[in-house]
């Protein structure tokens, strides 16, 4: 085969999967839709207490990210909004979380997310670092390990 006739070949094949990327991505992000509130979160090791947690909120192409430090009848909220970017054809699956707020905004935290029913995971890096390769948040790492559950619509 000629070179001429192997280019639409390429082009149809490239175009092709990018469409079920695409298509791919869109189911994930639909999947993903709604609050989410921690069952377990590391930071480089170590496991937050009690008091402590963080509710994620995805809403279309958006998701909200709010730690809660509660202190006797107090709490205090710290909440930074991102844009997120999924691959789901990654092993483990990518989400990319860009700020678009704060002394972060425009800054990428590579992180890997997994799905199970009315559990999410995700393992989060910090910008300009490398992408976690396994759900894992070892001293000195940087990485947040998020066990989350669904919240039931009331």
């Amino acid at each position: 085969m000629t070179p001429c006739r192997l280019l639409p070949l390429i082009m149809v094949l490239v175009l092709g999967n990018i469409a079920f990327c695409d298509e791919a991505a869109k189911k994930a992000a639909d999947a993903l839709q709604g609050t989410w509130t921690t069952e377990k979160t590391i930071i480089s090791g170590k496991e937050l207490g009690t008091n402590e947690e963080t509710v994620l909120v995805f809403e279309g192409e958006a998701v909200s990210w709010t730690g809660i430090t509660r202190v006797g009848n107090s709490a205090k909220k710290s909440t930074i909004r991102f844009t997120f970017k999924l691959d789901p054809t990654k092993e483990p699956a990518a989400i990319d979380l860009i700020a678009t707020e704060g002394f972060f905004k425009g800054k990428v935290f590579p992180s890997i997310y997994s799905l199970d029913g009315d559990t999410l995971k995700i393992c989060r890096s910090q910008p300009e670092t490398k992408r976690p390769t396994a759900f894992v948040s070892k001293e000195g790492s940087g990485h947040w390990l998020l066990t989350l559950n669904r919240s039931k619509q009331k």
